[in-house]
């Protein structure tokens, strides 16, 4: 997935050949799922979209990592709570 995002000069989204249309959400940015197409705007020589950057992540099935001693939610890759110093995950 690649997000872009438009200035703000009255453009609210992209239309791309053959009527696919991306709008933007409130804060201007526009998610495009489809690598073709990301790569089709990228390519552009659109001056109201500016590309921000390929998603590099997702939180379906993110790992939880609260800390069981104080509830504090850890980034997935730590392995000590930063606020009690317990044992995370499968460190604990």
């Amino acid at each position: 997935m690649a997000r872009f995002t438009v200035q703000n000069n009255g453009a609210y989204g992209i239309e791309l050949p053959g009527g696919i249309k991306y709008d933007a959400d409130r804060g201007g940015h526009i998610d495009v799922p489809n690598d073709a197409h990301a790569a089709a705007i990228k390519s552009s020589k659109n001056t109201k979209v500016q590309w921000i950057g390929e998603t590099p992540w997702t939180f379906e099935g993110a790992k939880d990592n609260t800390c069981p001693q104080c509830a504090f939610n850890a980034f997935a890759f730590t392995a000590i709570c930063p606020r009690c110093n317990t044992p995370l995950g499968d460190a604990a």
